[in-house]
Parts: structure tokens; sequence; C-alpha cells
């Protein structure tokens, strides 16, 4: 009967424990992540406003025949 207790105990602890630790390690995560982020300008991203909707560029190099359908697989 004790050790039934103390099995309970114990999963009790674990589950907070991993809640709070996994916490601490998504803040950090996020947080260090929106810090470089911010300091380089979103440039780490790659991405250009060029007043387009889209962040789309069109392929080159890619025709419709055979062999180069055959070759892209």
């Amino acid at each position: 009967m004790k050790f039934k207790r103390v099995k309970v105990f114990v999963r009790a602890v674990q589950k907070v424990l991993v809640t709070v630790l996994l916490f601490i390690v998504y803040l950090l995560g996020f947080g260090i992540t929106s810090i470089f982020a911010h300091i380089f300008n979103r440039k780490l991203f790659g991405r250009k406003d060029d007043g387009r909707s889209s962040f789309w560029v069109k392929a080159t190099g890619y025709g419709r025949d055979d062999h180069d359908v055959m070759r892209q697989s």
C-alpha cells in the first residue's frame, strides 16, 4: 500500500517537472530565435519585399518534352 502512494506521488512530481522544463525550453528556444530575427532584421529568412503578393519564383530550365520530363524525376 505504501509503494502505491509513493508511485502516485512520483508520477505527480514527474508531470509537474516535465511541464515546467518543457515550458522553459520552449521560451528559450523561441525567445532566442525571436531575438536573432529582430537583430538581423529578418534577413535570416531570405525574403525580399518586392511589392508582389507572393514569394513564388518561376522555375527556369524545365521543358515539357519527354527527355526533360524523364530527367526531372
